[in-house]
């Protein structure tokens, strides 16, 4: 998550040194910075309790650290609770004395920092926009704020606006170390609002720096092709091979061959499906990537291209894999019902009914309310053919 590089200063909340006589509020709340340096929130938590008369700047120090401390031991809303009062009415002089540094060197930004990363914690996207628009225009000069308001609409489903704030974003801080993901992630949004000739177009203006970007820039410009305009699907084969040839060996070439394969397996016009050759690269794929997180797909698209060369045998020995292999860790149930309900399908169509009918019938108990679940029920209710 983007925002932790803000909450960097965070963790260590370096102190401004002071050239004041020692003061009993200063030596408590900085033995509490020393625990909370040290990861220990609970006893951070546990000496603020006890601390003595604190002057007004030592308050609002002592404040953020509790706020701080709810937060490391996950209490998101009481260090919600702890910084209300603090925001947006605090003024630089107090936190100055109470000795906020900030990313910027601008005092305010910590506390207001800490509350963004509370709410998207707790994924109360909704309530990022007016926090970070506000880091904006109080701190124009670090780039940070900027981006993180472009991902706040963003996750919350606001993809116009998180378009026109990641291209306010590269417009405005075209040196920033996060200028590549702000280009990719105008694009995304452009796509996730249903704008996809622009997003195709955006594309082509994005500077390719390097293999590993070109790769990616040429893997969505395919991806957008292959599923929003059929008609270039051949153009979409046409990057991915493109890529493939130019860079067989950089890590991000798997973009391509997975677009490939898919293309292959599922967006062609069925007629002229390459079933035997997506299989060799998704093979490829599962042997090279055994990490990837989309690794169940691309086996459950293996087992697929079998039987989309109705050979049924093979289909079944690789769904039956996948059970065995997976059976502890499917991202969701609603994959573990799929992969059941293809196993039954290729029983069936295999002429193997008995085992096919036990697998449905296994599924609608196991699986109440799947939509997997309930394509089995009526495959029961009409008869198994």
């Amino acid at each position: 998550m983007h925002w932790k590089k803000c909450l960097f200063a965070l963790a260590v909340i370096p102190i401004l040194s002071l050239a004041a006589l020692a003061d009993p509020g200063d030596d408590a709340l900085d033995a509490v910075l020393l625990k909370l340096k040290s990861g220990d929130a609970a006893g951070a938590i546990a000496d603020l309790d006890k601390s003595p008369s604190l002057s007004p700047a030592q308050t609002i120090r002592a404040r953020y650290y509790r706020a701080y401390a709810h937060y490391r031991l996950g209490q998101k809303d009481t260090a919600i609770t702890d910084l209300t009062g603090l925001l947006p009415a605090d003024t630089a002089s107090a936190l100055e004395r109470a000795g906020f540094v900030s990313l910027a060197g601008k005092n305010g930004e910590s506390a207001r920092a800490l509350l963004g990363a509370i709410h998207n914690e707790a994924k109360r996207y909704d309530r990022l926009p007016r926090i970070y628009t506000a880091m904006v225009e109080d701190y124009a000069e670090n780039p940070e704020w900027s981006y993180l308001l472009a991902e706040a609409f963003f996750n919350a489903g606001q993809y116009d606006q998180a378009a026109d704030a990641f291209g306010t974003f590269t417009t405005m801080y075209p040196d920033s170390t996060r200028i590549k993901d702000g280009w990719l992630k105008k694009e995304e949004s452009l796509r996730r609002a249903g704008r996809y000739e622009e997003a195709y177009n955006y594309l082509g203006t994005i500077p390719a720096k390097d293999p590993d970007y070109e790769i990616r820039i040429a893997a969505r410009k395919a991806e957008l092709l292959s599923q929003h305009f059929r008609h270039s699907l051949n153009l979409s084969n046409q990057w991915c091979e493109d890529m493939i040839a130019k860079y067989p060996k950089e890590p991000a070439i798997f973009l391509c061959k997975y677009r490939l394969a898919s293309n292959y397996l599922y967006e062609m016009p069925e007629p002229e499906r390459k079933p035997a050759q997506a299989r060799q690269i998704l093979q490829g794929l599962v042997r090279d990537y055994p990490n990837e997180p989309i690794l169940l797909e691309m086996k459950v698209d293996i087992a697929y291209s079998f039987s989309a060369q109705k050979d049924y045998a093979n289909a079944i020995k690789q769904y039956q894999a996948i059970l065995t292999e997976h059976k502890d860790n499917f991202p969701a149930d609603n994959w573990h019902a799929y992969v059941h309900y293809c196993l039954a399908r290729c029983q069936i169509n295999k002429g193997d009914k008995a085992a096919g009918k036990a697998v449905l019938e296994a599924m609608v108990t196991k699986y109440p309310g799947d939509n997997w679940a309930a394509l089995a029920k009526e495959n029961l209710a009409e008869g198994i053919r």
